[in-house]
């Protein structure tokens, strides 16, 4: 398989209450069959994990599904002694864990904490022994990044630390992004479905978990990681400026997307739907994607079938920046 079908970007956002269950994520996404782009928002993360489970059985199928999300796949393990926080030096066992604490509350159980809601029942409790925020005793873990995170700093994109339970809630997305990627590998590997959480692993249809590397030749669905800021950066455009025709087309032209007349058939307003779109683009951009997911692709060939054509020039285009033995501990930001 050479190209994808369909090209999807998630804004995992954090917004909400904890007895509001519909989070306010928004999605940006390409589709081969109508070759346009169309957004929406206001689900909830069971039907962000419904909809993952189709395009997995879709791209089982033969059809090349590329899905982002922008939530912290892993946990800081290099900073953190070369283990993570439950003791686990991998991230499948990691992950284990996550699930297991989870299960059977899972995504549907309150999920927004505050230091005022500690004891209550809510996501962070579980977790109540890492740093929750200013004013709060605890371990000082606030200043704990993964590799691929201080990476993004260095481009002046400061990357919160997973460690934040509490507003900002990064730790706490990132938990249930990983209960939701763990959720979603074990339903693939009941069905018999491959699945790729790039770059840190590849399950096979056979159930079978295969860290780093990744079988290309039958990959399923590919899920990577992203960072809205990271994209708006790379587009070139201020943070959350992308509400006007003019600016998603300066983000196109700076990405080096080549997208036909009619392409984009709205316009986000929305913080949500801006940072979504904004991944999409940087996702849909043939150098970036060819330096991070798939180095091997030659350079004349895009990933996205009918979508466009020469690779463009481009300045600054570089492979992840994370070593190889941490990709499949910590995970990479696609576009760092």
């Amino acid at each position: 398989m050479s190209t994808y079908s369909l090209v999807e970007s998630w804004d995992w956002s954090g917004a909400g209450l904890p007895i509001r269950r519909r989070s306010g994520l928004a999605r940006a996404t390409w589709d081969s069959v109508s070759n346009s782009i169309s957004g929406d928002s206001g689900y909830s993360r069971n039907q962000v994990f419904q909809r993952l489970q189709d395009y997995a059985q879709r791209a089982a199928g033969g059809d090349g599904v590329l899905v982002a999300v922008d939530f912290p796949f892993s946990f800081p393990y290099v900073s953190k002694g070369n283990q993570f926080i439950d003791g686990s030096t991998d991230w499948f066992d990691f992950s284990t864990s996550i699930y297991n604490t989870l299960h059977p509350r899972g995504i549907s159980s309150l999920f927004y904490g505050s230091h005022t809601t500690y004891g209550a029942g809510t996501y962070a409790d579980h977790f109540a022994h890492l740093n929750r925020g200013a004013g709060v005793i605890g371990p000082k873990y606030i200043e704990a990044y993964r590799q691929t995170e201080s990476n993004a700093r260095l481009l002046r994109c400061n990357a919160a630390s997973v460690f934040r339970l509490v507003n900002p809630m990064v730790g706490v997305q990132a938990i249930a992004g990983i209960y939701t990627l763990r959720r979603l590998l074990n339903w693939c590997a009941d069905q018999g479905l491959p699945l790729t959480i790039w770059p840190i692993g590849y399950l096979d249809r056979g159930g079978t978990w295969r860290a780093g590397g990744c079988n290309w030749g039958d990959r399923g669905l590919v899920i990577v990681e992203s960072y809205p800021n990271l994209s708006y950066f790379r587009a070139g455009i201020a943070r959350r400026t992308l509400n006007t025709p003019h600016a998603v087309g300066q983000a196109i032209t700076n990405l080096g997307c080549i997208l036909t007349a009619g392409t984009i058939n709205f316009t986000p307003q929305s913080d949500d739907e801006q940072d979504a779109l904004v991944v999409l683009l940087h996702l849909l951009s043939p150098a970036w994607y060819r330096n991070q997911v798939e180095p091997t692709r030659p350079a004349c060939h895009p990933h996205v079938s009918g979508n466009f054509s020469a690779i463009p020039a481009a300045t600054g285009v570089v492979s992840p920046q994370v070593s190889p033995p941490m990709l499949e501990k910590e995970g990479n930001i696609f576009g760092v």
